[in-house]
């Protein structure tokens, strides 16, 4: 199976801060929440404000993309209205 690059958006609830990524995973990723790997995938290239669970959580790509699979296992309708995957902490 064919792996794609989907947007995904790490919600830190303490700060409110979003963190956008771009992750591959082994699941068909629909049109809109594609994204190509050489898209930043943390802004300036430094993490912004995070609580320490958010901070542990951005620094470790493989639970982050773990976590994003879970979400999309659930489904993509849930995050249509952003275009992206959210992931709380």
């Amino acid at each position: 199976m064919q792996s794609h690059h989907v947007k995904a958006l790490l919600m830190c609830a303490s700060t409110g801060t979003l963190v956008k990524y771009c992750l591959p995973i082994s699941e068909v990723v629909p049109t809109g929440f594609r994204c190509q790997p050489t898209e930043p995938g943390r802004g300036d290239g430094g993490l912004p404000a995070l609580c320490p669970s958010c901070r542990l959580l951005a620094l470790d790509p493989q639970r982050l993309q773990a976590r994003v699979a879970r979400e999309v296992s659930a489904g993509w309708a849930k995050h249509d209205r952003v275009g992206a995957v959210v992931v709380g902490c």
